[in-house]
């Protein structure tokens, strides 16, 4: 036995392992409570993989559905990198959000008013913002703490990665294969196969693929 103990944590933080099992634990709870609070709102596939709580908010007749081997990171005593807050998903007023098959998020804040979605094997660093309304009329000043404004659709590709600490705004599309640098602010359309950074965020080559 105590060999067996030895060769498992040999190589291994032993409070990193302990940490690792308890916020998996936590998230299997986070997602059968979710499933219980939104039968028909929120639908999650096989062999998810969550630590931590996912924070789920759907106010309305919207809906959250992510695909099969979903990768969430909801704890920042199970991350490498610290996490702001816990992976948030939020619909308001019917808003859509689709995440694909083999998705990964870590601390990501996800908020649709209209529809939000992600492709296939995309990767979310740690941070990530993606809204897809600005919260408040731009141009109504005089009022602007009472208005809010309507969401434009926010499209991710397959195989994207997205740098931590990113902002996306509304209205975006992000083609497949293509690298958002970290702490970039994403306002207009990114052409696949490509590497975008900065604030606001430009092309700064092709990827050869």
């Amino acid at each position: 036995m105590l060999k067996r103990l030895n060769k498992i944590f040999k190589n291994v933080d032993i409070k990193f392992y302990f940490f690792e099992r308890f916020t998996f634990f936590i998230g299997i709870i986070s997602i059968t409570l979710n499933k219980f609070f939104y039968p028909n709102s929120f639908v999650i596939g096989k062999n998810y993989k969550l630590w931590g709580v996912l924070r789920l908010l759907i106010d309305g007749k919207g809906k959250v559905s992510i695909g099969n081997n979903f990768h969430g990171v909801s704890s920042s005593i199970r991350s490498y990198i610290t996490l702001f807050s816990n992976c948030r998903l939020t619909s308001i007023s019917g808003g859509i959000i689709k995440i694909g098959d083999d998705v990964g998020i870590n601390g990501t804040t996800i908020v649709a008013k209209k529809n939000i979605e992600i492709g296939k094997n995309t990767i979310i660093a740690p941070n990530t913002i993606i809204m897809d309304f600005d919260g408040h009329e731009v141009h109504n000043s005089t009022k602007r703490i009472n208005t809010k404004d309507a969401g434009e659709n926010i499209i991710i590709g397959k195989n994207c990665w997205i740098g931590m600490n990113s902002i996306i705004l509304k209205g975006v599309s992000i083609g497949d294969n293509t690298v958002i640098g970290a702490g970039s602010v994403v306002t207009k359309n990114c052409d696949k196969n490509s590497i975008y950074a900065g604030n606001p965020c430009i092309k700064i080559k092709e990827l050869k693929l």
